[in-house]
């Protein structure tokens, strides 16, 4: 645990056994881990100034995930078949892109104050899903998928998207969907009883 210490760069490269990085609050601009640790469970790099996110996707046993208030050029993330991820906080990190599949064990997801052009959720959640990106100005697709455990949505103003996905959950209300430019809606398989959508361009 290094915390408020004004490191730039640091290489931990040949630390294979460590379980828990935690660098939050410095001024990193690059991280080097080893390309495959089957031991890390804890990584938090939120508040530096990094560009390159280390390639998680080798880190199998990984639980918990912060990578917020960072500085990565329109980042795509994509967390496929993290079966042991519980949190992911990416707020205000300058993520475009996020797709998240096959995570189970999702509790908790923070992805607020990034201007997405793709989010695509298709994974069993079991807690709650905060700040999703529901104001943002430049999204253009937008998936919410088999995810049984959320139960409404609002969907304050999303003005940019073409199209918007709710399919194969429990959800049950939707307050608002603010969409003017949106081609295509897909509702399929939800238990929705009211639902107000402000679209003008729908086909």
């Amino acid at each position: 645990k290094i915390n408020y210490c004004n490191y730039k760069n640091i290489n931990l490269g040949n630390m294979i056994r460590l379980k828990t990085l935690d660098f939050a609050y410095n001024k990193l601009t690059t991280l080097i881990l080893r390309t495959i640790n089957n031991y890390l469970r804890y990584l938090d790099i939120s508040h530096n100034e990094v560009t390159t996110i280390p390639n998680i996707s080798h880190m199998p046993f990984l639980e918990h995930l912060d990578i917020s208030y960072n500085r990565f050029p329109a980042y795509p993330f994509r967390a496929n078949q993290f079966r042991r991820l519980k949190n992911i906080y990416a707020k205000d990190s300058g993520i475009s892109i996020i797709e998240v599949y096959e995570s189970p064990n999702l509790e908790e997801v923070s992805l607020g104050g990034n201007n997405f052009t793709r989010f695509i959720f298709d994974s069993s959640v079991n807690g709650s899903l905060q700040s999703y990106p529901g104001n943002s100005n430049s999204i253009r697709e937008f998936h919410f998928e088999n995810l049984p455990n959320i139960n409404s949505i609002n969907f304050n103003d999303i003005s940019s998207a073409d199209k918007i996905v709710v399919k194969n959950m429990n959800i049950q209300e939707i307050v608002q969907i603010t969409a003017y430019t949106a081609t295509e809606i897909e509702i399929t398989n939800t238990n929705i009883k009211d639902m107000n959508i402000t679209s003008t361009h729908v086909k």
